[in-house]
């Protein structure tokens, strides 16, 4: 227990945590439209803390402040997109079973979306094809 009974103060800043969702929202929109994310609240100050902090000792925590975030979001699909995507701005093949668990539930997403295998980007097939196997039969397939 930390001291005076206060929890740790968490690496991802709280304004971060609260706009997953809104973040996730932006990233299919912009796969929608095939085009960059167009949403100004997102850019290099938005992502900095979480980019920064990746590279330190407080990698793990992280992850783990996002991935428990997304879980906890009322809007967990979209949340889950918005954690999944700032990881994978840092790192899209992170060995971390819980960026695994977040990027699965993205493809799914996507999938149940009706998106196409070719809005992924080569990390997110060839981790699709390892799971279900190739992408025209078990992506596109529906």
């Amino acid at each position: 227990m930390a001291l005076f009974g206060r929890r740790p103060r968490g690496v991802v800043p709280s304004s971060v945590i609260a706009s997953l969702a809104e973040y996730g929202q932006a990233v299919i929109a912009a796969k929608r439209s095939m085009g960059p994310m167009a949403d100004p609240r997102f850019d290099w100050e938005f992502m900095s803390p979480v980019m920064l902090s990746m590279n330190g000792p407080q990698r793990d925590q992280v992850i783990q402040e996002l991935y428990d975030a997304a879980l906890a979001d009322a809007d967990r699909p979209m949340a889950t997109v918005g954690a999944y995507k700032l990881l994978a701005e840092y790192d899209g093949n992170l060995s971390d079973e819980r960026f695994a668990a977040l990027r699965d539930a993205y493809l799914n997403l996507m999938r149940d979306m009706g998106f196409s295998g070719g809005h992924l980007t080569g990390y997110e097939s060839s981790r699709w094809i390892e799971l279900q196997g190739d992408l025209r039969s078990s992506f596109d397939g529906r």
